[in-house]
């Protein structure tokens, strides 16, 4: 894609920020100790507007994320090349120690997925699905994103490849 087109493409942060808010699922990828990429499908939550999300602590990308803190991941829908966006989130993973924070992002995840939180209701399933878990939050050092449906306002989608 042309450095026209690409520019075409680019959402703001404000785009950004709601396409982060309006999807469950990322694609999350580590570094396993050989180098090779660990790639794995996750479901996340924002604390304080970045991403963050829960994990079995003996799971293989939080070993290599207390190895390794790069991360990379990527929130992306569309069925054709039109529809076609996403927002990739380079960074660095942080473990979340905070336990104020670490009920936040379980809470988070909870009402992306299921809906409202009552304390009263579902205090004990948050309690209880922090247990043996980490919980991280992705300090992004850079975001790539992109949304086709803006290349059929700039009259430039006919013949569009990627």
């Amino acid at each position: 894609m042309g450095a026209n087109r690409r520019g075409a493409v680019v959402m703001d942060a404000v785009a950004v920020q709601a396409m982060l808010e309006s999807r469950h699922q990322m694609t999350l990828a580590t570094i396993n100790r050989d180098g090779s990429i660990h790639l794995v499908a996750m479901y996340y939550g924002l604390l304080d507007g970045h991403v963050a999300f829960t994990a079995k602590s003996a799971s293989q990308k939080i070993v290599n994320l207390l190895r390794n803190t790069h991360v990379t991941a990527m929130v992306d829908d569309g069925d054709s090349y039109e529809a076609l966006r996403g927002v990739q989130v380079r960074g660095r993973a942080h473990v979340v120690e905070d336990e104020q924070q670490r009920r936040a992002v379980a809470i988070s995840l909870f009402e992306r997925r299921v809906g409202a939180f009552d304390p009263r209701v579902h205090g004990d399933q948050i309690t209880s699905n922090l247990f043996r878990r980490t919980v991280v939050r992705i300090e992004p050092s850079h975001v790539v994103s992109w949304d086709h449906s803006r290349l059929s306002d700039t009259g430039q989608s006919q013949g569009a490849t990627t």
